[in-house]
């Protein structure tokens, strides 16, 4: 090798050359040293990769330890009502009112843009029209949204409320989101979801009976409030009960949960 010679030169200088005592004189850069800015932007590019590190470890949860795969020991067998072929309707575990109802598909999907079987998504169809025609019978209009963002399963949320405030939920809807600083956008109903937003993105969406809203949410950037849709039904003008915002402070017990189921 005719450079021996030359990395053997090399080598005995670097390891004669006497060591500085003082190392600030040297004209590097202080890599320890992070200006504020870089300890902002490293920030939150941590905070993005944690966030995306959840999303990935719950779309590849084991449906063994899902609370909504029917076949998991996990889920509540005594809130399901109905079970079709490919989905079933089931309670909410502390709905918003007594008949607050989830639809759900029996095997382990996250969203329904990422639906891949058209008789999946045919079935939730058809649950969904058969509840507008129960709540329809009872003088009420159905509300659906789904929240594809910190949940591993799908579910359809499905909440009653009276023919009277229906013509005010828009309007509430909007005014509530504003403030919050949610951007929502307008569906046409000739549309679904996945003709304008892609497998993986994180979304609300709001299926109003005079309209469809969904939102892109943004997890690098901003808080999304989680009972979002719970807390826009809960609003004084609509159901008005905002102490039943959180779930888990009006979750009933088992035998009182499927008296009403049944």
């Amino acid at each position: 090798n005719p450079f021996i010679d030359v990395q053997l030169e090399s080598s005995n200088a670097l390891s004669n050359k006497p060591e500085s005592s003082d190392t600030s004189t040297q004209f590097f850069y202080d890599l320890s040293q992070k200006s504020d800015n870089q300890n902002r932007g490293y920030n939150k590019r941590k905070r993005q990769q944690n966030s995306e590190f959840r999303e990935r470890k719950q779309r590849q949860m084991d449906p063994q330890e899902c609370w909504f795969c029917l076949a998991s020991p996990q889920v509540e067998k005594h809130l399901i009502i109905s079970i079709g072929d490919h989905s079933y309707l089931a309670m909410a575990k502390g709905g918003l009112t007594d008949e607050h109802l989830l639809i759900l598909p029996i095997d382990h999907m996250r969203s329904t843009i990422e639906l891949e079987s058209e008789d999946v998504l045919t079935e939730l169809n058809r649950f969904k029209a058969a509840l507008i025609k129960y709540f329809d019978s009872k003088q009420e209009s159905v509300v659906f949204f789904e929240r594809n963002f910190k949940s591993s399963h799908l579910q359809i949320q499905c909440v009653s409320i009276p023919k009277s405030k229906a013509q005010d939920l828009k309007s509430v809807v909007l005014e509530m989101t504003e403030k919050r600083n949610l951007k929502f956008n307008e569906l046409s109903n000739d549309m679904e979801l996945k003709d304008v937003l892609s497998p993986g993105i994180p979304y609300f969406y709001m299926e109003l009976p005079d309209g469809k809203l969904f939102t892109r949410i943004n997890t690098s950037e901003a808080f999304f409030p989680i009972q979002l849709g719970r807390e826009l039904l809960a609003h004084s003008s609509i159901l008005d009960c905002p102490d039943r915002v959180d779930w888990k402070r009006c979750s009933l017990p088992d035998d009182e949960a499927i008296a009403i189921a049944n």
